[in-house]
């Protein structure tokens, strides 16, 4: 092979892979986009679980987690 035909393998190559790296990072900023709809927690309706239970806030020993609501 050729110097000038390696170098133009080359290029394409680089041209091919730089093409895709772009398609994946902009097909993965569309899925980030699209499951990013949710809705803002505003805490309404929180309050009736905290009367019921008594208590804001649950210790699990065995993981030493605190729970808060």
């Amino acid at each position: 092979m050729s110097n000038s035909t390696a170098g133009g393998s080359s290029f394409l190559a680089t041209a091919i892979n730089n093409t895709a790296a772009a398609l994946t990072g902009a097909a993965i900023e569309e899925v980030k986009r699209r499951m990013d709809i949710r809705t803002e927690w505003t805490g309404i309706g929180v309050e009736w679980i905290r009367s019921i239970l008594g208590k804001k806030e649950w210790r699990v020993p065995c993981v030493d987690v605190l729970i808060r609501l």
